[in-house]
């Protein structure tokens, strides 16, 4: 992003799915170049204790996914949940 552009919020233009009901993993898409682990995780954080998140990228900039762990099952279903009322 450029300095002149508005940064968007953490959690719009991402994509979230989790594998079940008790899955304490997240999968994001859409991750921008400029995101970085620190920034998903104060993204996120509020949701509960996020314990892990590796971002997966083609390269340094590209755009890529990440996986977000968590402790409980409840914080990815409530994030999935809050996702799901947006569309």
């Amino acid at each position: 992003f450029s300095d002149t552009l508005p940064r968007p919020q953490p959690t719009s233009g991402v994509n979230l799915v989790m594998a079940n009901k008790d899955c304490r993993t997240l999968w994001v898409g859409d991750v921008e170049g400029w995101m970085d682990e620190e920034f998903l995780h104060r993204a996120f954080s509020s949701a509960g204790f996020v314990t892990n998140i590796k971002i997966v990228r083609r390269s340094v900039q590209a755009a890529g996914f990440a996986f977000i762990e968590f402790t409980e099952p409840k914080s990815v279903s409530c994030l999935v949940a809050e996702g799901d009322s947006k569309s």
